[in-house]
């Protein structure tokens, strides 16, 4: 990996701000950045990017402690004094002192000085340093030759005939393999046809593909990177969070429910309710037109408190007047999903009005259930408006198996008398002793009562379904419409029972909150752009802050099919 090129515009700026440029950020500054750097006139202008430029990258948008600048400069400084030559602290040009910035320090490090019939090698091992990058891979350096530094090794460029030292293999990459197979053994022979734990390697027959490569490309071009620009993004729009007001009035209520998809893998889809109208979240927005504009930041923890992963997501659009009247009358509601694995997490939520500056937060406790292979389960019921469309490779917020429903309420449903209820569920369908779905029919039982009631049920009804359609993984979405017109003001509580022979029976219940005809009921909801290829670093993220380096594997983008 070679040392960023210095062009005429750099040369030309005075020793402080090249040396900064060209020494000490190269590798983290993205390309716009760069030109908008070189394009400044004034020392002054230079000082105020400088300190933007850190500030957008501060983890506590704020703080007068930004931890991620006193990190890069820390692996700065360890570079220049264990790579290269001390005395003229160049390590951060050699490729060891570019992926200690990058990445930081490896989770482990192998070192094989002299080995037999192989060139020197050190073997640096990595567990989700960016999301923009694999969860688990390695990064290989060896020695050219003796006098030279360790350079960055890649198995579709270079091969194992690289890495040997014996002429008789020099163009055989088949042989060369074997070479080091034998003289260092499997685990670096695999290495060098894949840096990537989770791909299929052939040790008998030298095949490499261009994923190892691919990684390899996506760190040289890091700050590029559409993950790495997000999460920058993001950023940046904490910053505009922490001016934001908190407010207490209006407090929304947060539901959330589990759903899987066909390989069995879970994502949380989260509502954050308001219940009363607020017209203040549609106005102008700074481009002059009509609509709404708000912020919602997710800070998700394990129940112990160890940071999962945050999630940012900004809600905006275009509204036409007539649009806008019928939103200033409705609740609001916005939505979100999170990529997961089975575990208790804490999600703290601080949704932003942008065009005021209000902001509200919730703190929600949220559970997701670990698969069973042997008994029957039942994620938690949700009402939808509208008609379910098609959502393929459930992409957006409350999509289940390609599907996607809009949210009218999650956990409670605040309705009037005589509205129409539809409700949707997931099954959870166990396995046979083969490995299949059960294709027993599950009897369903619906209820709903009041504590005024004495806990006689004001309407039940039975229904039973197939299971035969469940996905691989067991998974089979079905649902009930509820009639209402019986009900008087008053709260409630909906019931479904489910039962398949050799499982106990299992429950998931709502709450309905029936209201007198002149409160408004209903809402409109919101939710971000689908961001489906960040699942898996965000589950792999997950997996490893619950310690469950087995999933996190499964996570992997390298281990999908």
């Amino acid at each position: 990996m070679a040392a960023p090129r210095v062009d005429r515009a750099e040369k030309n700026l005075p020793p402080h701000y090249r040396h900064w440029l060209d020494e000490e950020v190269p590798y983290i500054i993205e390309t716009q950045e760069r030109a908008q750097f070189l394009a400044l006139h004034t020392d002054a202008e230079r000082d105020a990017f400088i300190r933007s430029f850190w500030d957008a990258r501060n983890p506590t948008p704020g703080s007068e402690i930004n931890t991620y600048k006193e990190e890069h400069y820390r692996r700065l400084a360890y570079a220049n004094e264990h790579f290269g030559a001390v005395n003229l602290q160049n390590g951060w040009r050699t490729d060891e002192g570019r992926i200690y910035i990058t990445l930081g320090a490896p989770q482990s490090i192998v070192t094989y000085p002299s080995p037999r019939n192989v060139r020197p090698l050190v073997i640096w091992f990595y567990s989700s340093p960016s999301p923009a990058l694999p969860s688990y891979f390695y990064i290989v350096f060896f020695k050219r030759s003796i006098g030279e530094p360790y350079t960055i090794y890649s198995p579709y460029q270079d091969g194992p005939n690289k890495l040997v030292t014996g002429l008789e293999d020099l163009n055989d990459q088949t042989r060369s393999l074997k070479t080091i197979r034998k003289s260092l053994g499997d685990e670096v022979a695999r290495l060098a046809v894949s840096l990537l734990p989770t791909e299929p390697v052939d040790l008998d027959n030298f095949s490499p593909t261009m994923m190892s490569d691919e990684m390899l490309a996506t760190i040289r071009t890091l700050p590029d990177n559409q993950l790495q620009k997000q999460q920058l993004a993001l950023r940046r729009e904490q910053r505009k969070v922490t001016a934001s007001i908190i407010t207490t009035s209006n407090t929304p209520h947060v539901g959330y429910t589990v759903s899987r998809d066909e390989r069995g893998l879970s994502t949380v889809n989260y509502l954050i309710q308001f219940p009363e109208p607020d017209a203040t979240i549609i106005g102008q927005r700074k481009d002059k037109t009509l609509g709404y504009d708000l912020t919602l930041q997710n800070h998700i923890t394990t129940e112990s408190g160890a940071p999962v992963y945050d999630d940012f997501v900004v809600l905006t659009s275009e509204l036409q007047p007539a649009q806008a009247d019928v939103g200033r009358k409705k609740p609001f509601a916005a939505e979100d999903r999170f990529p997961l694995v089975p575990g208790r997490y804490i999600i703290q939520s601080t949704l932003t009005n942008n065009l005021t500056l209000a902001a509200h937060r919730t703190l929600q406790t949220v559970v997701v259930p670990r698969p069973s292979s042997t008994a029957l389960g039942i994620s938690e019921p949700f009402v939808y408006n509208g008609n379910p469309v098609r959502d393929e490779g459930s992409t957006l917020p409350f999509s289940v198996a390609d599907v996607r429903f809009s949210p009218r309420a999650v956990g409670t449903l605040t309705m009037h008398a005589g509205d129409r209820v539809p409700v949707v569920f997931q099954l959870w369908v166990p396995k046979d002793a083969n490995g299949k779905p059960k294709t027993a029919p599950i009897q369903l039982h619906y209820l709903y009562g009041s504590p005024v009631t004495g806990g006689n049920p004001i309407d039940e009804s039975d229904e039973t379904v197939d299971p035969s359609n469940a996905d691989a993984a067991g998974n089979f979405v079905t649902g009930h419409v509820f009639q209402t017109g019986e009900m008087a003001p008053g709260t409630y509580r909906l019931i479904i029972r489910a039962t398949q022979e050799g499982s106990a029976p299992v429950f998931s219940t709502m709450t309905l909150r029936v209201v007198p005809s002149d409160i408004p009921v209903g809402d409109w909801t919101a939710y971000g752009p689908p961001r489906p290829d960040q699942d898996e670093q965000k589950r792999a993220l997950a997996a490893k802050a619950q310690a469950k380096v087995d999933q996190a594997k499964v996570a992997s983008p390298a281990a999908r099919p």
